[in-house]
């Protein structure tokens, strides 16, 4: 049994070695170089900055509401958890318009983020204002190209 574990971990040291001469792809060299810059200094490289770079910085505004202020009372918590099942269950929705930010205090619904058209933007707050125990909706939704 001894003599088979020998065998296992010298095999397996000998496919760690080789795998250590084979030349690094110029891809990977250049992801590698790129990973440990800053993430500005990435942004400035690659010829644009990421694209939700002004929307991280609106997040830091002060009073901007943000997932975090997510109340965890269970009524706010069930009427996100409705909202958000009906808002992924719309197959006419798009994927961006299926993953927007839903965050609920005190019955107030606030929506966030962006969406294709106009439509989705409309499809979104009526799934929202039509759920039972919602107070009131804060559309903050941005349609693309807007």
């Amino acid at each position: 049994m001894r003599s088979h574990i020998r065998l296992w971990t010298i095999g397996l040291a000998v496919l760690g070695l080789a795998a250590c001469d084979r030349p690094m792809a110029r891809r990977d060299a250049d992801t590698l170089a790129r990973a440990d810059r800053p993430v500005e200094q990435r942004a400035a490289n690659t010829g644009s900055a990421a694209d939700n770079t002004g929307v991280n910085t609106r997040d830091r505004a002060q009073g901007a509401v943000t997932p975090m202020d997510q109340s965890n009372q269970d009524h706010d918590l069930a009427l996100t958890r409705q909202i958000r099942q009906a808002i992924t269950d719309n197959d006419s929705l798009s994927t961006e318009a299926q993953n927007v930010k839903v965050i609920t205090q005190n019955g107030v619904v606030v929506l966030r983020g962006p969406v294709e058209n106009a439509g989705e933007k409309a499809t979104i707050v009526a799934i929202a204002s039509r759920t039972a125990g919602v107070s009131r909706v804060d559309d903050q939704l941005e349609v693309a190209g807007d």
